[in-house]
């Protein structure tokens, strides 16, 4: 008995020293049930111990015990109820151990799980932020490219402007020559009126000087056609002035429509780029596109 019990002692010393540290075995050297068919073995051995240690037997094999002493079988049951019960004690410790170390290992294993995904959010968090800089990079490189484009198109406005005012001051220098060419016309209008009176009141006059009355009419029609045909080209070159200034008005028309759409446009791309770099270096969403 006394082997039996120590050897069920140095079982629970050993597995609570292995127990104590989690990292050396997974489990106990002797299971449970190997503790509990020894309890059990104990304590058949006790009860034969008991039985053989009765009053009786002890009168059979042994000389009288004085009055005043307990029998031995009742010591030794005392005793094997002792060691049954801290055999006990200690099982139910291993038990507690064991259901720890359970628990241990179960919430190491947890522990692990969570580091794994620790580690795996870490580096995509890591590969996100490599992309946010690269797309921030990017999106400096864009914009630093726009401003150089915003400034050659200040210039190309400047000098379209400048190209505007020489062409608006063409136009009114044609302007002005039509109404000059415009006032000569209606002269000479005046100038055939007045020759005409003059031809009439000449021929009213003069109606015995035929001869010289026929050759002032002769003079005469020569100058109405030559001022006719002097009228006439008056008439097409003005026209032509006035083709050229509506053409002029409307390819000026034209480039200011052009200038102002142009303008527009680069300032709404400006805007959307600058609004995409403030919200891609707050941390916001990146627009690739």
């Amino acid at each position: 008995m006394a082997t039996a019990l120590r050897r069920v002692n140095a079982t629970i010393d050993a597995n609570r020293r292995s127990g104590t540290n989690a990292t050396r075995a997974t489990r106990p050297e002797t299971s449970l049930g190997d503790i509990e068919s020894m309890l059990d073995e104990m304590r058949k051995y006790s009860s034969r111990t008991v039985a053989q240690s009765s009053p009786g037997a002890i009168h059979r094999h042994a000389s009288p015990v004085p009055a005043t002493s307990r029998p031995a079988g009742a010591r030794l049951s005392d005793v094997q109820e002792q060691l049954t019960k801290e055999l006990e004690m200690r099982l139910e410790a291993q038990r507690a151990l064991a259901n720890a170390q359970r628990e241990h290992r179960s919430e190491m294993a947890r522990l692990n799980d969570l580091l794994q995904r620790n580690a795996k959010e870490l580096r995509r968090c890591q590969e996100s932020e490599r992309d946010a800089r690269a797309s921030c990079m990017s999106l400096s490189a864009r914009l630093q490219k726009l401003e150089i484009d915003e400034k050659q198109s200040e210039r190309r406005s400047k000098e379209h402007r400048r190209q505007f005012k020489q062409t608006y001051e063409y136009a009114s220098q044609c302007s002005s020559l039509l109404k000059q060419s415009n006032a000569q016309l209606v002269k000479a209008r005046r100038r055939i009126q007045v020759l005409e009176e003059h031809v009439v009141a000449s021929r009213t006059e003069r109606a015995r000087e035929e001869t010289r009355a026929q050759q002032r009419e002769t003079m005469l029609s020569e100058t109405i056609v030559r001022l006719e045909d002097q009228l006439g080209e008056s008439v097409r070159k003005n026209a032509k002035l006035q083709d050229r200034v509506d053409d002029l008005e409307r390819a000026l028309a034209m480039n200011e429509n052009k200038l102002k759409e142009q303008g527009e446009k680069f300032r709404e791309s400006v805007m959307e780029i600058r609004a995409v770099y403030a919200n891609s270096c707050k941390g916001g969403p990146v627009d690739q596109t």
